[in-house]
Order: C-alpha cells, then structure tokens, then sequence
C-alpha cells in the first residue's frame, strides 16, 4: 500500500482523536483531515491533522481514499449514505446507528455496501483473545456449553478525564447514548460467537447516580443452539473497571478477561491457570483493524464486521430496549 493517502475522519471526539494517533503512528505518511462543525479544541492529536474542513463539500474537494465516521451514531447513517454515494471507502464506528432510522435509508446503505467497501468498527472482533477463543470451542474439548456469562462494568466519568461526562455522546440520549448502545461490543461480541442468539428478557434503568438522562445499567438474557442460559451485564456507573466473558462448560470453566487480555482455564481439581495471554498493547487490535479496512477497501481480503453484520448487533440493541421497556 502507498503511503500518499489521505485519510478523512468525521468527527474529533475521543475516539476519533484515538483513530488519528494510531494512525499516525502506524501509517505516518498519510494526510489526515478532519470535518467537525463548530469550534476544534486544542489537542496534541489536533497537531496531526494536516487539514480541517467545516463542510461537506470541502472534504469532497479534498478528495480523501478513505472516510473514518467516529460522530455521534445518531449521525452515522446519513454521514455513511453521503460518502458511499461518492464511492469512497468508509469505516464507520461501532453502533452503526441509533436504531431509528428508517428501512428505506438502511435499503439504500445495503445496497450501496454491494459495490463501495464500508466496514464498522467492532474493534474485538480484531483481538488476538477472540481468535483464541473461536479456536477453543472449535476444538470442543470441555463438554457441553452449560451457560455464557458477559459482563462488563466501568465508571462513566472515568471514561474521559478531562471531559465534563454529562456533556459527552455516552450520557445524552439524543446522541445515542446509554449502555446499550455505548457498550454494544458486549451484544457483538456474544452473537458473533454464539449466534445467532434470540433475546428472551431485557431490562435497563437509570440508577441516577450519575444524574443523565440515559439507561446506565442493563440486563440481557438470550439463548441459541448451542446454549440457553446466555447472560449480559452492562453498565458504567461502578466501580473498578471489570469486563470479561465467562463460559461454564460441563468439564471446564473459560474466562477472556477482556481489560488485561488474558484467557483462565479452570478445570476440576485443578487451580485456575493461564490458557492465553496476549503480548501485544491495547491499541493493536485498533492497528489490525484499520490494516483489514485498508485491505478490504482494495479487494485484498475480507470485512471482519460488515454492515449486515453490525445492523444485526443494532437490531438486538433495539430488541432489548423494547424488551427493557415493557420490564
């Protein structure tokens, strides 16, 4: 791959800023621009961006050969829609959307999907701890699945330090906050092992400790083929930080600790040992995953998430808020 690309992201919150630095630091020789209305804060990833742009039609002008949508999901459908229709590749954050978008600009972003490279951005489905673990139920080797446990807790104003948390995407529903939008890897991560799951109970609820206006805890239940007790915590108003996915086999217990990237077996009469430990830094599942959406955008290989996969993980989102709803 040439250096002399260019690079446009949309949007220069938290993660977008994330994506211009790996991105600097990885593939140094490419341009980055950036589009965001209003005023552009001062950041040292700030310094990275060659050019800034307040309109549309002059990151067109610029022409970039690849567009990264890291707004709000609230923005990401139509934002997705108007670079595929110039035929650019797009990388679009995870949640694809925020759910109420209509079926016919969801018809229009498939079809526009057959023929311009859009890829989103489940960014687990890239780390080497997933790759192990799709490895260790292939093998089939501790019995029967009995029950799935995903859990991942956190403390929202932690999130972002040197932010005001209330002001972010994450606490303010008409962005598309709330867990189960803000932590949907969990509900990805789940179905793309397990799946295709169905959801049987969901209830969320804001606990008002962190005073917004967004759900900060939820519950999930669902089954599939292989297993009918599986279970998702999510929430980001506790303390300390924990994320992790246990399967309880007939012979076996697993747990991908997702934080520390490390797998623990723990078999009978036996102490708990290290099945897997990843060497690498937590952005080197950020690195792979740019170097598939470069990839795929030049034919080279396949999407890890595509846009019929990531519309399905919206899709279960959507089904336990109705569910959380009526509970």
């Amino acid at each position: 791959m040439k250096d002399s690309k260019r690079i446009l992201i949309i949007g220069f919150g938290s993660i977008a800023r994330k994506h211009a630095r790996i991105l600097n630091q990885n593939w140094p020789g490419f341009e980055i621009g950036i589009y965001k209305k209003g005023i552009f804060l001062k950041s040292d990833e700030l310094n990275l961006c060659k050019r800034k742009f307040t309109t549309y039609q002059e990151c067109i002008e610029w022409r970039p050969n690849y567009v990264i949508i890291a707004s709000p999901c609230s923005f990401h459908l139509n934002q997705a829609l108007f670079f595929a229709k110039q035929g650019i590749p797009t990388f679009i954050e995870k949640p694809i959307g925020k759910g109420n978008e209509s079926k016919s600009s969801w018809d229009e972003l498939f079809a526009y999907s057959k023929t311009v490279p859009i890829m989103v951005g489940y960014v687990f489905r890239h780390d080497e701890c997933l790759k192990e673990l799709e490895n260790i139920l292939s093998l089939n080797s501790y019995g029967e699945i009995i029950d799935v446990e995903s859990y991942c807790g956190s403390w929202l104003p932690d999130w972002r330090p040197n932010s005001d948390y209330k002001k972010t995407v994450s606490a303010q529903n008409k962005f598309g906050g709330g867990v189960l939008l803000e932590l949907s890897h969990e509900i990805d991560l789940i179905n793309y092992l397990f799946g295709p799951i169905e959801i049987k109970y969901a209830s969320s609820m804001n606990t008002n400790s962190l005073e917004i206006d967004v759900e900060d805890i939820a519950l999930i239940q669902a089954e599939c083929l292989s297993c009918k007790f599986l279970t998702m915590k999510l929430n980001f108003c506790t303390k300390p930080q924990e994320r992790y996915i246990k399967i309880r086999f007939s012979n076996a217990n697993i747990t991908w600790d997702l934080n520390n990237q490390i797998i623990r077996i723990k078999e009978p009469e036996c102490k708990e040992s290290i099945l897997y430990k990843s060497e690498n830094d937590l952005d080197y599942k950020y690195v792979k995953q740019f170097e598939n959406f470069f990839k795929f955008a030049e034919n080279i290989e396949s999407s890890r998430c595509s846009v019929y996969d990531a519309f399905e993980s919206l899709n279960l989102i959507c089904c336990a808020k109705k569910m959380s709803s009526k509970n």
